[in-house]
């Protein structure tokens, strides 16, 4: 199962188009776990209403602290075997957790690969700028992280 964990502060015009495309995943077996530092927008109100909608995300208080304490508070709470961190506007593709769980392999090759990079598509519409994850472009296996 994957964790994906996100921290999150006025990310209110975001953060539906991003939740929607993690719930859109082919790959189904993994968690969401909003940590949410106080906002002066109503990302708690977007958050409060789509949690209704998906029991696989859960939402949590953060520390205040920023965004490393908020990933720490997230990873704490997670369940999962992988972990995958992501930011409040980010939107990534439909197969990008299958993608993922695809590079750490199977049989032999699994857990030899420990973590994964992945490209972005930075998009510009007016003065919006958002971005999308696409599949993974490198890995690192255990003997190249020592």
């Amino acid at each position: 199962m994957i964790s994906v964990i996100i921290p999150v502060k006025n990310a209110g015009p975001y953060i539906l188009d991003m939740l929607k495309s993690i719930t859109s995943q082919t790959y189904r077996e993994f968690e969401v776990i909003v940590v949410m530092d106080p906002s002066e927008d109503d990302t708690g109100e977007v958050l409060r209403k789509y949690l209704k909608t998906d029991s696989r995300i859960r939402a949590f208080d953060g520390p205040g602290r920023g965004v490393s304490a908020s990933r720490n508070l997230g990873i704490e709470k997670s369940k999962g075997e992988y972990i995958l961190f992501l930011d409040g506007d980010d939107v990534i593709g439909i197969k990008m957790f299958e993608a993922l769980i695809d590079a750490f392999g199977e049989g032999d090759e699994k857990n030899r690969i420990i973590m994964t990079s992945c490209g972005y598509l930075k998009e510009e519409k007016g003065n919006d700028v958002s971005g999308e994850y696409l599949f993974p472009d490198g890995a690192l296996t255990t003997d190249e992280f020592i």
